[in-house]
C-alpha cells in the first residue's frame, strides 16, 4: 500500500511535526516504502562497484561518427524556430525590439490565465540587448543563428541584474553582478535573455508545485501539473512565449517538464556545459536546453557548450556547429537498446508510445537490441538517496536556520533523511558505482538506449494546490523512474514528444547516448522529428509572438 497524496493543512501540520525526531523517523519509514528503497537490498553484491567514484562519465567507445549529413530539416513548429525569427528579422518583417514587446505582452497574458512561466520582472538589460540586435540586423550583420532570439532561464542560474532565488523566499534578494557562464555565452551570441522562470523549491520536486511561487499549470490541461523542477522553462516554450529555454536537470528536471509540456529537452553529458553560475551545484545537476524543435536544442547546445577555461569539470569541447550538423545525420545502422522490464513498468499509454518509437527506428534502418539492466531499473531509488545526501550537505551551506522557512514537503523530506541509516547512504554510493559500470558495458554493444521519459502522464492538480506544498511519493517515483539514470552516470539524454493521453496531456520518450556522444542523441531525436513522429502541438493556452 502506498501513502496517499498529502497536501493542505494536513501537510502543513506534518511539516511542523517533522522537527520532532520520532515523527521524522516515522515519516522516513513512509518515504522508504513509497519510494521503494527496499528494492536496493534485493540486488546481489556484484551490483556494487568500487569507491571512490568520479563524476566524470565512463564512455564505452569514442563518439560515433557519420559520413552523411544531408537529411532534410523538419518543418518549423507551430510557434516558429530560431530560424523563423532570424528570417523575419533579415526580411525586415519585424525587429528584435518589436518581438521583445510581444514576448512581454504574452507573458502578462499567460500569467492572467494561470500558465505564467516568468518570475517577477524581466531583465532590465534585455531592452538594450534587443536594441543592439535590431541595429545589427539593420546593417545586415547579425552575430549568428541566435541573434535576436528570445530565451528564458531557470531561476537558479545567475542572470545579471536579477536575484538568483532557486524557488525560495529565503535566499538573499540581491541582484547578480554577473551572468552565469552559459547565460553569458547566449547573450554574446545575441540571444535576448528575457528573465527568470519559476521552479520548484530548491529543485527538489519533479511535480511542479511550490508554495512560494504562483506555479503554472499544464497549458494542455489545467487539471494537470506541468512537471518540475524546471517548470517555468518548459511552459514558456510549450506556450510559444520563447523557442528556447534554459533549465537544470538533477534527476530529470529538464526532461520531465519537457515531456509533460510536449517539447524537446536535453541533458548533455556531464562536463559538456559549464555550471559556473548555478547556485545549486551537486554531483547530479546538469544545465540543459529546452526547445520546440531539435534544431534549436542543437543550436543552443553549440553556444552553451563553449569552453570555460576556469571550469575544471568541462571535458572534450566540440568545434562550433557540431551539434547542429548532427541533426542532419542518418540513423541507419545504429543499434537501439531497450529493457523490457523498464517498458513494462510504464503505464499502458507510455509503454505503447515507447514501443512505437522503437518500431520507427527499426523502420528507418536501425537495429534493436534487448538488454537486461537490473541496476538501471532501481536508479530512481539510488538517485533519491544520492540527492538526499547532497541536499542535506547543502543545508549546512544554506543555513539550518532556514529549515523552518521551507515548504512543508521539502521540510519533511530533509528532516526524514537526517535519520536515514548511514549504511543505506553508503550503499547508494556503491550502487552508483555499479550503475556506471553497467551502463559502460551496455554501450559497448548499443548506440542509444530508448526508455520512457516518465512512467506516465503528469500528476493531477487540485485547485487549492497552487500556493501550497504537496507530497506524493508515488508520483515522485513515477516522474523520476527513468530520468535519474543519466544523472547518476553523466550520460547525455534527450526527450521527444511522442504522443498524448486521451485527456490531452503529452507523453515523452527518452534517448540516452554513450558518454560524450551528445551528437548521436540529437541525431536520434531529429530522426523522430523528421519522419513526423513527434508532436509539438499548440496548447489551448498559448501566445503568438512571431506572427
Amino acid at each position: 500500500m502506498q501513502a496517499p497524496r498529502i497536501r493542505g493543512r494536513l501537510l502543513t501540520a506534518a511539516g511542523r511535526a517533522s522537527q520532532n525526531q520520532s515523527v521524522a523517523k516515522a515519516m522516513l519509514a513512509i518515504l522508504r516504502r513509497d519510494l521503494g528503497l527496499f528494492q536496493l537490498q534485493l540486488l546481489p553484491r556484484s551490483a556494487r562497484g568500487d569507491l571512490p567514484i568520479s563524476t566524470l562519465p565512463r564512455a564505452a567507445r569514442p563518439p560515433r561518427t557519420a559520413t552523411h549529413f544531408d537529411e532534410p530539416t523538419p518543418p518549423s513548429p507551430w510557434a516558429g524556430s530560431s530560424a523563423d525569427f532570424t528570417s523575419a528579422y533579415l526580411s525586415k518583417k519585424t525587429t528584435p525590439s518589436e518581438i521583445l514587446k510581444l514576448v512581454l505582452e504574452g507573458a502578462s497574458y499567460l500569467d492572467h490565465v494561470d500558465v505564467g512561466p516568468l518570475l517577477g520582472k524581466p531583465s532590465a538589460l534585455v531592452h538594450d540587448d534587443a536594441k543592439a540586435s535590431t541595429e545589427r540586423y539593420s546593417r545586415g550583420a547579425p552575430l549568428g543563428p541566435l541573434d535576436g532570439v528570445p530565451v528564458v532561464v531557470k531561476e537558479q542560474i545567475a542572470v545579471r541584474g536579477l536575484p538568483t532565488l532557486a524557488g525560495t523566499n529565503y535566499f538573499p534578494d540581491e541582484a547578480a553582478k554577473e551572468d552565469a557562464f552559459t547565460v553569458r555565452m547566449l547573450r554574446e551570441a545575441g540571444a535576448l535573455i528575457i528573465g527568470h522562470t519559476v521552479m520548484t523549491e530548491l529543485g527538489l520536486s519533479p511535480l511542479g508545485n511550490n508554495p512560494f511561487r504562483k506555479m503554472p499549470r499544464n497549458p494542455f490541461a489545467p487539471g494537470y501539473m506541468a512537471g518540475g523542477s524546471s517548470t517555468g522553462s518548459g511552459v514558456a516554450v510549450a506556450t510559444g512565449l520563447v523557442p528556447i529555454a534554459v533549465g537544470v536537470d538533477g534527476g530529470g528536471s529538464v526532461r520531465i517538464p519537457a515531456a509533460h509540456n510536449g517539447i524537446f529537452g536535453l541533458k548533455a553529458t556531464w562536463g559538456r556545459i559549464s555550471r559556473e553560475g548555478d547556485i545549486l551545484k551537486n554531483s547530479l545537476n546538469h544545465i540543459g536546453p529546452m526547445a520546440s524543435s531539435v534544431i534549436d536544442l542543437a543550436r543552443a547546445l553549440d553556444v552553451m557548450s563553449a569552453m570555460n577555461p576556469e571550469d575544471e569539470e568541462m571535458r572534450r569541447p566540440e568545434p562550433p556547429g557540431t551539434f547542429e550538423r548532427a541533426t542532419k545525420r542518418s540513423i541507419k545502422g545504429l543499434v537501439i537498446g531497450y529493457d523490457r522490464k523498464a517498458l513494462d513498468d510504464a503505464t499502458s499509454d507510455m509503454r505503447f508510445a515507447a514501443e512505437r518509437a522503437l518500431r520507427y527506428f527499426e523502420e528507418g534502418g536501425a537495429k534493436l537490441k534487448e538488454l537486461s539492466l537490473p541496476i538501471a531499473n532501481v536508479s530512481v531509488q539510488i538517485g533519491v538517496l544520492t540527492l538526499g545526501i547532497e541536499a542535506l550537505a547543502a543545508i549546512r551551506l544554506i543555513g539550518a536556520e532556514n529549515l523552518p522557512k521551507m515548504g512543508a514537503d521539502v521540510r519533511i523530506i530533509l528532516s526524514a533523511l537526517q535519520h536515514m541509516p548511514s549504511l543505506d547512504l553508503a550503499d547508494a554510493l556503491l550502487l552508483r558505482a555499479g550503475l556506471r559500470e553497467e551502463m559502460q558495458k551496455a554501450f559497448q554493444s548499443i548506440d542509444l538506449l530508448l526508455l520512457p521519459t516518465t512512467q506516465g502522464p503528469p500528476s493531477a492538480a487540485f485547485k487549492n494546490d497552487r500556493l501550497s506544498s504537496l507530497l506524493d511519493g508515488r508520483a515522485i517515483q513515477g516522474s523520476c523512474r527513468y530520468t535519474f539514470l543519466a544523472n547518476l552516470t553523466g550520460h547525455p539524454a534527450g526527450t521527444a514528444p511522442v504522443g498524448y493521453v486521451p485527456e490531452g496531456v503529452p507523453l515523452g520518450v527518452q534517448l540516452i547516448g554513450d558518454a560524450y556522444d551528445d551528437a548521436t542523441v540529437l541525431a536520434g531525436l531529429a530522426y523522430l522529428e523528421r519522419i513526423g513522429r513527434t508532436e509539438v502541438r499548440r496548447p489551448d493556452q498559448h501566445v503568438r509572438v512571431l506572427k
